[in-house]
């Protein structure tokens, strides 16, 4: 739990127990992907965060500030800069497109009026739902661009933790492995991919 103030909320309002621990999902996620070894993940899902652990088993954690000042490279921070290709596309700015009729048709929203109502009332879990355009589009410039800038961020992630760049990293959740699968169509016939455990995409991407 990355907030204190709700941690401390929480541990107040817990029944009585003979021991009690809360730990945020990324110090447990970077413990199950490696198995306690001092290593690195960076979970992409709606939201981000990476964390490292020492050779003492000290976790330190880079990210995860939150939705919408954090977060880079998540499903949430990427589409809140896509839907700015759809407000272009619907005032006139850039060309009408294959990926703005896709952002177009995924927010409901039929003119600027309507898109302006999806924008007062999105939070970070709506706009993750975007996500799969900025890959199904990753050859579109704006795309490519963003994804391009995702991937600085999650290198800028690991330095934090790891400036020499010596541990190995995982990168976890679900973005992180439609990131992976997108690479690897980009660069291969297409086909099943291979080499992944569940919810675990381990790769040496991120370096």
């Amino acid at each position: 739990m990355n907030n204190a103030d709700w941690l401390t909320a929480f541990l107040a309002a817990a029944p009585a127990a003979r021991a009690l621990s809360v730990e945020s999902d990324a110090y447990t996620t970077v413990l199950g992907a490696h198995g306690g070894e001092p290593r690195v993940i960076v979970a992409l899902g709606t939201g981000s965060i990476a964390a490292a652990l020492d050779e003492h088993g000290v976790c330190r954690i880079s990210g995860g500030y939150g939705f919408p000042s954090g977060d880079e490279a998540s499903g949430a921070w990427l589409d809140l800069r896509a839907v700015v290709h759809l407000q272009r596309v619907l005032d006139g700015r850039a060309p009408e497109d294959g990926w703005s009729r896709e952002l177009l048709a995924r927010t409901g929203a039929t003119d600027c009026d309507s898109l302006v109502v999806w924008l007062c009332n999105a939070n970070q879990t709506a706009y993750a739902t975007l996500a799969p355009t900025v890959f199904e589009f990753r050859d579109h410039p704006e795309a490519a661009r963003l994804l391009n800038q995702a991937g600085l961020e999650i290198v800028r992630l690991v330095a934090a933790l790891d400036p020499p760049g010596a541990l190995p990293v995982a990168l976890c959740g679900g973005l992180a492995l439609r990131a992976v699968r997108a690479r690897r169509a980009a660069r291969a016939p297409a086909g099943p991919a291979r080499g992944f455990r569940r919810g675990c995409a381990r790769t040496g991407a991120a370096r």
